[in-house]
């Protein structure tokens, strides 16, 4: 048992090590929301116990239909967090011996539900970049109900369940589920047939549901319905190996970047500054290279950001990495008169850099 629970826990260490190398960018506050729809019916769990006298059927023995309205986010490709409303039916009258209801009404309760989401997909084997056609979502959490028995009663509810879910259209937009679930009232509804202790998991108060919905993704703030991803771990290795051949590359090749960015920004081009990816902070490199300039000179110092991103963010990037080298060179005794961030104008390579150039004296 030792050995299986240690299995488990390695498993579950691999998996999270694997999506933290993996990074979203951008995400803002809407983005990676959805609704959608669902219909089902639901079953009592158990039916082992009488009510006022009356056999409480179940398990199987009678169904009602169900309606549920979901709104949810997905925080990370794994975690995500879902709101439902849901209506229960009443399709058997007040007649408890031909099915559970104890309402004689038409809606026998609503139910507001919190759950978190997990993607248990995207938690074993990491995500890829876009959903997988097939996916496996646990839910789990907490509710609030309101059954119209008597004079009304309210209660606390907790749900389990798992989305079997299919992920179709042209960007994946869309997804259809079919969903087993059980909720079960924790505390609420003062009948002699669930007196037992609140905050109980017990079968005797808990109903089986199976319904099927669908459901429609918003487009995010980076032109998709999912999430966009960078691999950090890939990344940054391309970032010290690139940083790795240019430090071996003589002076001479720099001097052919320089010119070649002058030609590029129109700018007589003193020094380039280049930067990780997704960073504004310099390194020993940029700072070495920032010594060797002069400090009485009057510079300008313009940022850049490659083409990951949405405008708005790349433009804040390239202005924090040129507001860093000209904090650099102003705590050496330098001047600086010109500082900007003028965003995406590289490749996504060459993008990641700031660029020093003399300024004429005014």
């Amino acid at each position: 048992m030792k050995k299986f629970i240690f299995s488990i826990v390695m498993m579950l260490m691999t998996a999270l090590t694997m999506n933290a190398q993996v990074a979203t960018q951008n995400s803002k506050f809407f983005d990676n929301t959805y609704v959608g729809f669902a219909a089902g019916i639901e079953t009592k769990a158990a039916d082992d116990h009488t009510y006022l006298g009356a056999k409480r059927f179940g398990s199987f023995k009678a169904f009602n239909p169900t309606a549920t309205i979901i709104v949810g986010k997905n925080i990370t490709p794994v975690f995500g967090v879902r709101a439902e409303g849901v209506v229960r039916f009443n399709a058997h009258g007040a007649n408890c011996e031909n099915g559970y209801s104890y309402t004689g009404k038409f809606i026998n309760a609503v139910d507001v539900n919190v759950l978190g989401t997990f993607n248990m997909n995207n938690l074993i084997a990491g995500y890829k970049g876009e959903p997988r056609t097939l996916e496996f979502i646990a839910l789990y959490g907490f509710g609030w109900t309101h059954a119209f028995y008597g004079n009304h009663v309210n209660g606390i509810t907790s749900k389990a369940g798992l989305d079997i879910a299919y992920n179709f259209g042209s960007k994946k937009q869309w997804q259809a589920f079919v969903e087993p679930s059980i909720t079960y009232l924790m505390q609420g509804y003062n009948m002699p047939m669930i007196n037992a202790s609140p905050f109980q998991y017990n079968l005797n108060r808990a109903n089986l549901e199976l319904k099927a919905g669908i459901i429609y993704k918003f487009k995010t703030s980076n032109g998709t319905h999912n999430f966009k991803i960078y691999n950090v771990g890939e990344m940054q290795n391309e970032i010290d190996r690139l940083n790795a051949a240019l430090n071996e590359k003589p002076r001479e090749v720099e001097v052919i970047k320089e010119v070649q960015v002058e030609k590029a920004t129109g700018f007589n081009v003193k020094e380039t500054i280049f930067f990780a990816f997704n960073s504004a902070e310099l390194d020993e490199n940029a700072k070495n290279t920032l010594d060797q300039l002069g400090e009485n000179g009057i510079y300008a110092v313009r940022g850049y950001a490659s083409s990951e991103g949405s405008t708005e963010y790349n433009k804040a990037l390239s202005l924090k990495r040129a507001e860093a080298v000209a904090e650099y060179l102003r705590n050496r005794g330098a001047r600086v008169d010109t500082v900007e961030g003028l965003g995406v104008v590289f490749g996504p390579t060459t993008g990641r850099v700031a660029v020093v150039t003399l300024e004429p004296a005014k």
